[in-house]
């Protein structure tokens, strides 16, 4: 497990890619959002449509915040390794 401090003086959201295991992290797992629009059909006439999107999950630290019991998993996230490469995500431990 890890515990990942946000060293920055601003809030970071981390979204974090489908199709991963993050344990029991509820935050990471996916949810699914049905959404109606407006459609115009080919005939021209207005209806409405359901398009249903799976969005991902996502962690956020506020400026400062240091999270805990993270998993390991984080770390093979590409933009989590950008943050910490740039100092705005620090590992505090592993």
């Amino acid at each position: 497990m890890l515990t990942v401090k946000n060293k920055s003086k601003q809030l970071f959201t981390l979204n974090l890619p489908a199709g991963r295991d993050y344990g029991t992290l509820a935050a990471a797992k996916p949810t699914e959002q049905t959404f109606r629009m407006a459609a115009v059909t080919p005939d021209g006439d207005v209806g409405v449509k359901e398009v249903t999107k799976t969005l991902p999950g996502s962690l956020t630290w506020l400026a400062g915040e240091t999270k805990h019991h993270l998993p390991v998993a984080l770390g093979t996230i590409p933009e989590f390794k950008q943050a910490c490469d740039a100092g705005i995500l620090v590992v505090v431990q592993s």
